[in-house]
This record gives structure tokens, sequence and C-alpha cells, in this order.
């Protein structure tokens, strides 16, 4: 028979630190939660452990068995392989409807392919979060972006970065803003284009119309590159042009209060950053390494010249592309459950 309320299972890495999947987990349960057919658990796959989630990392298989005997339908959006994988084949082991969505694809050696495939293979349904992504890796996904709509509880700002801005403004400048998960290397390059925008910030022509706010929102195996960065800045007296922070904040609140906002990643999911920017209206600048949502002033990936070309050449008005996904989430799990 079945319930009057859907015992859904959640499994992936839960804030903190603050990313894009963990931004949208918190989000879906938000969104759940005010759907009131659903009665939700998680399992986290987060580095920090959180004492109201169970974390994979535990080791405690009698406890995540029972979680996933428990449950109705298991969702599962890992950014880890192995993990991703091991939910999927225990949830079918176990005769659980389980579903997958891919948020990136980053291709790497035949191991991970091997385990991507399968997960796809075994899963009832997979959620692409773009075309290229469901292309090279699930045709038979169905493609719906990552994008829910920030909650009020997400718009706020710290004081430091605020007073910072607040600066800024007074001198006249507009406000540039990016941010990375951690600052990482991919295919022999900073990840999150870091490197890019300081360079960005080093031409005399872009210091005098704007400056930078970039947050990190975790240094975990990555602490060097970060002091390496605040080194470069100091030593080229960009202080006063470049706030370089390390928090576990939603960005939801820097993307409001910014003038242009810059994702200047050399791959990418469905950038959460892109898709909240255009829908606060904001001036919105990516780069080309995959399809952006209408509205995207784009740039080539990993060059800093059409990247400053951009920035100072007049606005583009487009026409941006403001859906939530959640509602299309949920009815995936309605035909399932």
């Amino acid at each position: 028979m079945k319930r009057d309320k859907c015992r859904l299972l959640l499994c992936g890495p839960f804030p903190a630190p603050v990313g894009g999947v963990s931004i949208h987990l918190r989000r879906l349960q938000a969104a759940l939660q005010r759907d009131g057919r659903f009665v939700v658990q998680g399992i986290d796959e987060a580095g920090l452990r959180k004492p109201e989630l169970f974390n994979i990392r535990s080791l405690n298989i009698w406890r995540y068995l029972s979680l996933l005997w428990w449950a109705d339908l298991v969702h599962v959006q890992s950014s880890v392989g192995l993990f991703r994988l091991m939910h999927v084949l225990a949830a079918r082991l176990l005769f659980r409807p389980v579903m997958v969505t891919l948020h990136s694809h980053r291709p790497g050696n035949a191991v991970e392919h091997w385990m991507v495939w399968l997960s796809c293979a075994f899963a009832h349904k997979v959620i692409a979060v773009n075309a290229d992504i469901q292309r090279s890796v699930c045709p038979r996904a169905v493609v719906i972006p990552a994008y829910i709509a920030p909650g009020a509880d997400e718009e706020w700002l710290p004081s430091e970065i605020a007073s910072w801005a607040s600066q800024v403004r007074a001198g006249g400048r507009q406000l540039l803003v990016s941010n990375a998960y951690k600052l990482v290397q991919f295919a022999g390059a900073d990840l999150y284009g870091l490197d890019i925008l300081l360079d960005l910030l080093e031409r005399q022509d872009v210091r005098e119309r704007y400056a930078l706010v970039f947050v990190v929102s975790s240094l975990a195996d990555c602490e060097a590159p970060y002091l390496a960065a605040q080194k470069r800045i100091q030593e080229r007296s960009m202080q006063n042009d470049v706030l370089l922070v390390n928090q576990a904040m939603p960005f939801a609140g820097l993307l409001k209060c910014c003038d242009v906002s810059v994702r200047a990643t050399n791959t990418d999911g469905d950038a959460l950053s892109v898709r909240e920017s255009l829908s606060y209206g904001k001036r919105t600048l990516a780069s080309d390494c995959v399809l952006r949502p209408a509205g995207t002033e784009l740039f080539a990936t990993r060059n800093t010249d059409a990247l400053a070309a951009l920035l100072m050449a007049p606005a583009r008005p487009a026409e941006a592309e403001l859906v939530s996904y959640d509602k299309s989430i949920i009815n995936l799990y309605e035909a399932l459950s």
C-alpha cells in the first residue's frame, strides 16, 4: 500500500562546506519541505562531518543499509564516482528505486568512466544538468538544470565583505565577483580561473573601473595555492583592488549586491552562480567551456584578453532564463515512487 508521504533518501555532499552540489541539495530539501509530500533523510559525503547527518565516511555499514531499507526512493547526487556507484548498487540490491543526478563530467581515467557508466546503467532514472553531459555520458538522461532559486536566508553578506564593497563603490568603481569551492587544477590549469582574474585586475584600465571579490569556500587540500594568491596580491599592492577571502557562505548575497559576476572555469556542469546572477538581473560573464543560459555573455575559456575585452565593452542586453527547476525534480519523484 502506498504511503501518505514518500520516504526520500538524498545522497551527496551536504553543506558545509558550500559548493554547487551542496547548495543544490539544501535548496532541494527546502522545496521538498514546502511541498509536504515527502519525508527526507540524507547520507552525507562531505569531508566535514555534522552530528545531525549520517556520513558515509563513518563506515557504519549497518546504519547505511538501514537508511536505504527505510527509503521508498533514493536520489544519488554524489560528486565522487565510487560513492555514486556504491549507492546505486546498494539501492538496487535492496529493491529500491534509485535516481542519479550527474552534476558534472570531467574526463578522467578508464575506471572513472566505467563507474559513471555503470551507475547510469543501473539507475532507474538519470538527470543530467546540461545537454553536454547527456550526450557524452548518458543519452537516456533527462536534462534538468541544477538551479533552484535561493531563499531570502541566503542573501546576506559578511561585514568584512560589505564594508570592502562600500569602499569600492565610494571610489567610483563597480564590484566584480567570482567564487570557487576549492582552488584545484583541471587539465593542468586553475579550474575556477582565479589566476586569470588576478591577471585581469593587474591591468590598469580594468582596475580603474572594477574591483574584485573572490570567495573560496574550503581550503581543504588547497591552502598552498590560496596563500600563493594572497602573496601575489600583496606583492603587487592590489589589496584595494582584490579581496580574496576564505568563507563558507552562500554566494547569493554577494551576487545580489554586485555589479558584474564572472564564471572563469575551464570545465563546468550547470553553474548555479551563473543562473543566480542572471536571476538578480546582474551582468553575467562566463567562459565558453560549456553551454550557458541565455543572457550570459561568453568569453573564450582561459583567455584573459577575451575576458578583458568583454568586461570593458558595453553590456549586451538579452533575455535571461529564470526558471527554478525544483518542480521538475519533484515530478520525477512522483513518477518513480
